[in-house]
């Protein structure tokens, strides 16, 4: 079945970090059996499996309790693609971020964002579809959004509150210098919170056109992207693949997908959709 995956723009972020830390980008790639071409390649990514061992590779070999914050510090933009730039061209921040989560699948499959609003501001929590949520992910998904709003609301700007699950691995005033406002560790979940007037301030650089031309792009990335989760968008996939040799059956996509053919045709009947209609659509 479809597996989990992570693009290796954040493998590239963190092999900065540590190639500052003094620790060569070869010896992590190879010991998290990462080819050097798979991580310079733009649309490279890798799979769940391989981005926790990077990442426990990265903080072994490195020894800094802060990698994965000074990787989203280096994380250059425009290396998470149409998603830095529908920022950058959104009319209010609150606009932009709202679009960075609707399309954050084209950077990550197994990561869950959640924006909610209260007295407080608006908050953006993190949540992951598979077991608990990996500190190193919230650490760098946090930093890269706060250097996000810096460059386009000014470098002063700071979220109102930043909660951690996990407890600091080094210093807490390190977490703090960076932030510069209130850090909480040890908490029910992981948050970011923005004040309601940061998330609803007119951008200069905001480009109405651009913005829907960009989120028009990046939803049409997004529905050719395989849900992992999604077991009629693997079978579409698997067809896809299929077609070039042939005539595909049902039994043969099932075996690939690793579920039963009864499985597959009871997702499909739950779309309103056969097996034969699938393949006709692709054909």
């Amino acid at each position: 079945m479809q597996e989990h995956r992570n693009t290796t723009a954040t493998v590239r972020a963190v092999l900065k970090a540590a190639e500052d830390a003094g620790v060569s980008a070869g010896t992590l790639l190879d010991q998290a059996g990462i080819s050097v071409d798979v991580a310079q390649d733009p649309d490279g990514e890798v799979t769940l499996d391989v981005m926790k061992t990077f990442w426990e590779t990265a903080y072994r070999e490195t020894g800094n309790p802060y990698l994965a914050m000074d990787a989203g510090i280096r994380a250059v933009h425009g290396s998470y693609k149409t998603i830095d730039y529908l920022l950058l061209a959104a009319t209010t921040p609150g606009e932009g971020l709202a679009r960075f989560v609707e399309h954050f699948r084209l950077i990550n499959t197994w990561l869950n964002f959640e924006i909610s609003e209260d007295d407080a501001g608006y908050h953006l929590t993190l949540e992951s579809k598979i077991g608990p949520v990996p500190f190193p992910a919230v650490e760098i998904t946090f930093t890269v959004v706060t250097e996000r709003f810096r460059r386009i609301i000014g470098p002063d700007w700071t979220p109102q509150k930043v909660t951690f699950l996990h407890a600091p691995l080094g210093d807490p005033a390190y977490y703090r210098g960076f932030f510069r406002s209130e850090v909480v560790f040890s908490s029910d979940r992981a948050r970011l919170t923005f004040g309601k007037e940061d998330w609803n301030r007119p951008l200069t650089s905001g480009d109405k056109g651009l913005f829907d031309l960009l989120s028009d792009h990046a939803s049409h990335l997004s529905s050719m992207r395989p849900n992992p989760d999604d077991l009629v968008a693997q079978s579409q996939q698997e067809i896809m693949r299929a077609l070039g040799d042939g005539e595909p059956d049902i039994e043969t996509i099932a075996d690939a997908l690793a579920v039963s053919t009864r499985t597959l045709q009871r997702r499909l009947e739950e779309r309103d959709l056969t097996f034969s209609k699938l393949v006709d659509q692709f054909r």
